[in-house]
């Protein structure tokens, strides 16, 4: 099954001398597989179509056993536990529910704009009385502590900046022990649902919030995108030419836009 179909993936096919080989309908490639799946342009459920595009290439098999589309992760009792004793060492407080800030994308052109991304955890703290926590590597320290020195002094109070796990397994018994994830998209937020927690994120311009936005449902699980607000700015516009003006147009999607659906996302999670 060939979920790419680009360059590199259609060299494996021809190499694998597979008996059957399934990948999606495009013009010029149906020759290299067996099967070939229409290549759907518009989700038809709030899978996204991300999910559903990848469940398609199952379709050719007719199988029998009942599929799971939703992505989950485990997290053994020591993890919870270690997770529960780091937050003791922070003294965060009990009292509270706890927020993850997916503060940074994987490049650049993920990331929302730092002294919005300030705004965001603004409106978050002006909202909801909580613990908040911030999703960063070491390396990325100084984006952190410009994100957070923008933050009003009754933001800063709420946030625990230091608090971090050491490796993927204890950032994801962290995330087990948060109420929910707000900010860019990327992996942490991904981590996040399939711990069920909810999300709301920050799309990059370039990217297409219908392949990615993922398990949808307006409550638990939502997204906001520039394109939602000005629909112009992408008229007549490739992937290649929006992602080239991407960070352009990331100073066009104004903290502003999106002020009333935290609010609205922070009030149906019980904030």
């Amino acid at each position: 099954m060939d979920a790419y179909s680009k360059l590199e993936s259609w060299i494996l096919v021809l190499l694998s001398n597979a008996k059957r080989k399934i990948s999606y309908k495009k013009p010029g490639r149906t020759f290299l597989y067996t099967d070939n799946v229409p290549f759907e342009p518009f989700p038809k459920t709030n899978l996204g179509l991300a999910i559903e595009r990848r469940l398609s290439l199952l379709e050719p098999l007719h199988l029998k056993t009942a599929i799971d589309p939703i992505p989950k992760l485990f997290v053994s009792e020591k993890e919870n536990q270690d997770a529960i004793a780091l937050f003791e060492k922070h003294q965060v407080r009990k009292d509270r529910k706890t927020i993850m800030i997916s503060l940074l994308g994987s490049e650049k052109l993920k990331t929302y704009p730092l002294e919005f991304m300030s705004k965001v955890v603004d409106y978050v703290a002006d909202n909801a009385d909580v613990n908040i926590l911030f999703n960063y590597f070491p390396k990325q320290l100084e984006e952190a502590k410009t994100v957070f020195n923008a933050c009003k002094p009754s933001t800063q109070n709420k946030i625990y900046f230091d608090l971090l796990g050491g490796d993927l397994r204890s950032f994801i018994g962290l995330v087990n022990q948060c109420d929910a994830i707000i900010g860019n998209d990327g992996g942490a937020i991904n981590m996040a649902k399939a711990l069920e927690k909810p999300s709301f994120i920050i799309f990059s311009p370039w990217i297409e919030k219908k392949i990615w936005a993922t398990f949808e449902d307006g409550i638990h699980h939502l997204s906001v995108h520039l394109k939602d607000y000005r629909p112009a700015l992408f008229e007549n516009k490739t992937e290649k030419m929006l992602k080239k003006e991407s960070l352009d147009l990331y100073e066009k999607f104004l903290p502003e836009f999106f002020e009333d659906k935290i609010k609205s996302f922070l009030d149906q999670n019980g904030f």
